[in-house]
């Protein structure tokens, strides 16, 4: 689809009108070029295309199409304009009572709960960045057993919200050791061989940058400008993980060009009528076992279930169950409804699905109740928004898993704070 320069030019070349009138549509709801909103309508004008490129039936392209709109059509409508600076007008607030004591201890407690846990994959598996094929790697290094997949469900929750909280710290305090803390936990996060893992940074950085008594502390002014810097490093990041120390930096680019044309990657196992077919034994009742089975699974009501994305790669291939293990793309929300609730019925779950993202979007920057634990918690949501369209099972998987390993350290903070 893409081998040379001449064929990505022309993938960008759509691409560009496709997101020109997203952007156009968008607009009032994009506080700046930082906002994951963004972010999010780049990810989908790649995938817009690659609809267009890979859907062969009309039928089926109408309705990947037809969802889109309906996502459009509810988050435009839901969401309040916010294309302004300082919109979070958090005036006069401040910690309540113990709360920065309890956040302190919180932030102290899961730093190291991450610290370790990156060790004791470190001491398992080395140091996935510098192994030789990083993009596989951070996939096989978790399906070792040993524990190690309790790793990955720390570093996708818990160490998001370690993160989260060390830098809320730091530039309300412009303490040292949140600064220390900041450095390790991006150390241990780019050592992950993630090509994206740097973009939570500046999603942190554009967010906080809403705050009306954050955008102008000087802790916070001199951590914002690192925003060009880290994209910068990703860009730098991303072509070293995909080959450019073996392949050189033209392949490294179209490889690249070709990785952001796949987020919509599940369109290469859907669409196309045998696929369709095979799927259609699942219904609505089944959403819920699928949507929640990383909950129910736990608790052993449910069986646990191999995603549907990668049942979509063995049944494109003709993998039977005794073949290797792979993996699969994400479940974005215009697939998932197609086969839990049919043609029409995406439509109204796609439209669902917008108007949820939209209503907690408004959480974050309208506040009426407003405290530093509850923005903290909102903005956190906000970082895996966006994943929910993308993924919503993953995405509730990402919430209770970081419930889950949150409660040590939260119990600790809440008997430390308390004892006085």
């Amino acid at each position: 689809m893409i081998e040379n320069f001449q064929d990505l030019y022309q993938v960008l070349l759509g691409t560009g009108a496709i997101l020109f009138v997203l952007y156009f549509v968008f607009r009032r709801k994009i506080f700046s070029f930082y906002d994951p909103l963004f972010f999010y309508l780049i990810t989908q004008a790649f995938s817009i295309k690659l609809g267009f490129l890979q859907i062969n039936n009309s039928n089926y392209l109408l309705d990947f199409i037809g969802s889109q709109f309906f996502f459009c059509v509810a988050f435009i409508s839901f969401s309040k304009n916010i294309n302004s600076v300082g919109v979070i007008k958090d005036f006069n607030l401040g910690f309540k009572g113990n709360e920065y004591r309890f956040w302190s201890t919180f932030t102290f407690f899961g730093f190291i709960i991450v610290l370790l846990a990156n060790f004791y994959l470190f001491s398992k598996q080395g140091i996935i960045l510098l192994s030789d094929d990083p993009t596989s790697d951070k996939v096989l290094a978790f399906q070792g057993g040993s524990g190690v997949g309790a790793v990955r469900r720390i570093n996708w929750g818990l160490s998001k919200l370690i993160n989260l909280s060390v830098i809320f710290l730091y530039v309300k305090t412009k303490k040292n050791k949140y600064l220390i803390m900041l450095i390790v936990l991006a150390l241990l996060t780019v050592s992950g061989g993630s090509k994206s893992s740097l973009i939570l940074y500046v999603f942190i950085f554009a967010i906080l940058g809403q705050f009306v008594s954050i955008k102008n502390l000087k802790a916070f002014k001199r951590i914002n400008k690192l925003k060009l810097p880290i994209i910068g490093t990703g860009v730098f990041l991303a072509l070293f993980i995909l080959g450019y120390k073996s392949n050189g930096l033209d392949n490294a680019l179209i490889k690249l060009g070709i990785r952001f044309l796949y987020y919509g990657d599940i369109l290469f196992y859907y669409y196309d009528s045998a696929s369709v077919s095979h799927f259609e034994y699942l219904g609505f009742v089944d959403f819920f076992t699928y949507e929640f089975n990383s909950i129910f699974g736990l608790m052993r009501f449910t069986p646990y279930l191999e995603p549907l994305s990668y049942q979509m790669v063995k049944f494109s291939f003709g993998l039977n169950e005794t073949s290797e293990l792979v993996t699969g793309p994400n479940l974005p929300y215009y697939v998932k409804g197609h086969i839990f609730f049919g043609n029409y019925g995406s439509y109204f779950y796609s439209f669902f699905i917008g108007m949820i993202i939209a209503i907690f979007r408004n959480k974050l920057f309208f506040a009426k109740k407003r405290s530093y634990t509850r923005y903290i918690i909102l903005i956190f949501v906000n970082l895996n928004l966006f994943a929910f369209a993308q993924d919503s099972a993953l995405t509730i998987s990402i919430f209770f898993d970081t419930f889950v390993f949150s409660l040590i350290p939260a119990i600790f903070a809440l008997m430390l704070t308390n004892k006085t």
